[in-house]
């Protein structure tokens, strides 16, 4: 049997805190395993249900079988016990079972304790914009929460008031610790953070691989410039080189065959030509414009394959980096790089092949002229683009009906037959996957790349001059292209580049919604650039030197002292205040001294009221109401540590001095 030591919760606050813990937990919903979240539930609701049919708490032993079994499930979960979903759940899992044995007040402070946490760990796990809003407000409803176990009695528009000035007066103090309290390069709450990335960008490439994605909307990067002349050029934002085909797969090549080369580390006083805030998509690969030459964070880049993080990882979450770049330099091809971007399997598209043979001759063996051959064949010959074309199947002929059949394809099927005719004509070619342009945002000056931005195109190889690029799909004209490709990848340059005069022509919602994405896009991107290295750059920038543990401690030192001088200012004013209650208690009196009442000491107030009613017969009913107000308030304690009750009891001083005044 469970048997409750100290102060009982009042039910109306049981209920409050109830509510306020499903609203901590509401962001972990999405992130936690579906089973815990069912526990949550399980939890409340047992909680809530106990305080009408007064259900007792499950026994010690079985409390502990399910803590012991919730943390073998999550290390199993997450593979292990260094992680942050491992230390979220467990969290949450002791944050459950102190909610089911929830009965004194010593409970509920500890619950509003963990809920702190609860509600911060959150932020581990989102960084969108609607993130900080929601801490805010449940930072608020945690604190009225606090206070409503001290003042039971208090209306919750009161709790709020109370609870938002504790917030507004800590607010500068957590601005500070965020600047100054010295950050970790990988803090151990975020080792093996579970993915929260979203599948779109393909590591190969096959006929409809791309066209799948023309209808997804969501934001693959976004990237701003120093030199704004940038913004408004159309960009090829390159990913992944392919070089590897197996007749109907384009992949990428054996990674360990080819020698990664870390970039330049960029200061943080040197400017990037560009910064990119790219979305998780669970794949190594980062994207860049021409050759990258200097980056940050620690990056690697390898011009046969594309650039990737130092330790090789997956971008599983949100993730900001900076690239210095250049136009391309020559490097001649090895033997090896050679063999890989001129392999083609034996038996494929025997009839491409000899095509392609054929125009090679026809070119005089040019490789620009065999180009500029092919673009005006694509050109001449009924070839469309189109998101819906004719199969072509899923073998190694494909090509050949691609491209003297069926004639109908997506930037794939024009990629992958092109790369395929540079190598039948002995030209090394690969297909390059990538975005191409994107959205421009007037307002936030950064360009929005949405996944149906992807694209694929082609690099062939020229001796003395290295790698150069082809689209073969810009040789189809206009009007045998699908219009809703036009409409999505042809927005109105003029609207994006001239924004103070087409501002007025957009509805007022669709300003409201740039607006927010502008500032949602820098809220993200400043949060995830602020790290150890900002900050060294932000201290240095007042005067400090770098970080140390003797500045550390003068910080620290120098923090603590001006706390202790402002609380010291604070107890002093306050024990040189005049109580309120007494304040106003005094004003009466002397509307009491006005009228003729006696004021002398013992003339207790009651005593003085009977006075005020026979001298003034009028008063009677008013007088009556307060006294029985007064007794009211004085059975709740007004003048003990409930001080709502000696609020009210000031406020029924005030209201009768107002009446007094009136005589």
């Amino acid at each position: 049997m469970y048997v409750y030591y100290g102060e009982q919760i009042p039910l109306a606050t049981l209920r409050h805190a109830l509510f306020v813990m499903g609203f901590c937990y509401l962001p972990h919903f999405a992130t936690t395993p579906w089973w815990l979240s069912l526990f949550a539930l399980a939890a409340i609701s047992y909680r809530l249900a106990g305080s009408y049919w007064h259900y007792p708490v499950p026994p010690l032993w079985m409390r502990i079988c399910i803590a012991m079994s919730a943390l073998l499930i999550l290390r199993w979960h997450y593979g292990g016990f260094l992680s942050s979903g491992f230390f979220i759940g467990v969290l949450v899992t002791f944050f459950w079972l102190k909610l089911i044995e929830l009965h004194r007040k010593r409970d509920l402070r500890a619950i509003i304790l963990i809920s702190f946490y609860v509600i911060f760990t959150a932020l581990i796990t989102h960084t969108n914009l609607w993130i900080f809003f929601y801490v805010i407000i449940a930072v608020l409803a945690n604190l009225s929460l606090l206070l409503k176990m001290q003042l039971p009695s208090a209306p919750l528009v009161r709790l709020s008031r109370k609870s938002l000035i504790l917030l507004v007066t800590a607010i500068p103090v957590s601005i500070l610790m965020f600047f100054v309290f010295p950050r970790i390069a990988t803090p151990m709450w975020l080792i093996n953070l579970p993915p929260m990335g979203q599948t779109a960008f393909h590591e190969n490439m096959n006929p409809g691989s791309i066209a799948s994605l023309q209808t997804d909307d969501r934001t693959a990067m976004r990237i701003t410039f120093n030199d704004q002349d940038k913004a408004g050029v159309t960009i090829y934002w390159n990913g992944l080189a392919l070089s590897h085909y197996d007749g109907i797969t384009w992949s990428e090549p054996n990674k360990k065959a080819f020698v990664y080369l870390p970039l330049e580390l960029l200061s943080t006083k040197e400017e990037a030509d560009y910064e990119i805030l790219l979305e998780a998509h669970e794949k190594r690969w980062l994207f860049y414009m021409e050759e990258p030459i200097a980056g940050w964070p620690k990056l690697k880049y390898s011009s046969n394959t594309g650039l990737t993080l130092l330790d090789f990882k997956p971008i599983n979450q949100r993730f900001a980096y900076a690239v210095t770049s250049r136009p391309r330099l020559y490097y001649p091809l090895n033997r090896l790089l050679l063999e890989q971007n001129l392999q083609l399997p034996r038996n494929s598209s025997p009839k491409l092949k000899d095509w392609a043979a054929q125009q090679m001759i026809l070119a005089n063996h040019n490789p620009l002229q065999l180009t500029q051959q092919i673009l005006k064949y694509i050109k001449e010959k009924p070839f469309w683009y189109t998101l819906q074309p004719k199969p072509i199947g899923q073998d190694t002929y494909q090509l050949d009906r691609f491209w003297f059949d069926t004639r109908e394809g997506y930037c794939e099927h024009y990629s992958s037959a092109l790369a395929f005719i540079y190598r039948a004509a002995g030209i090394p070619a690969r297909v390059i996957l990538g975005y191409y342009g994107g959205e421009w945002n007037p307002v936030g000056k950064y360009l929005n790349v949405r996944q149906k931005d992807a694209h694929a195109w082609v690099e062939y190889w020229q001796n003395n001059i290295g790698w150069i690029r082809v689209d073969p799909t810009a040789a189809i004209p206009p009007h045998r292209i699908d219009p809703t490709i036009i409409e999505e990848q042809e927005p109105n340059q003029a609207f994006y580049m001239d924004w103070e005069r087409y501002q007025l022509e957009l509805p007022w919602l669709s300003r409201m919604k740039i607006m927010y994405e502008s500032f949602k896009f820098f809220w993200e991107r400043w949060l995830l650039f602020y790290n150890q290295e900002r900050q060294q750059e932000l201290i240095q920038s007042f005067g400090f030197g770098p970080w140390n543990l003797g500045f550390l401690i003068q910080i620290w030192i120098s923090i603590v002292l001006v706390f202790l001088f402002f609380g010291w200012a604070w107890f002093h004013w306050q024990s040189k205040r005049i109580d309120p209650l007494i304040r106003e208690y005094q004003r009466l009196r002397q509307e009491f001294k006005r009228l003729g009442i006696p004021i002398a000491l013992p003339m207790s107030l009651l005593a003085q009221l009977d006075i005020l009613q026979k001298t003034y017969p009028k008063l009677d009913p008013i007088v009556s109401e307060f006294i029985a107000n007064y007794e009211v308030k004085r059975l709740k304690k007004a003048l003990g540590k409930d001080t709502y009750a000696r609020k009210e009891t000031q406020i029924l001083l005030k209201d009768l001095r107002k009446q007094l005044r009136r005589i």
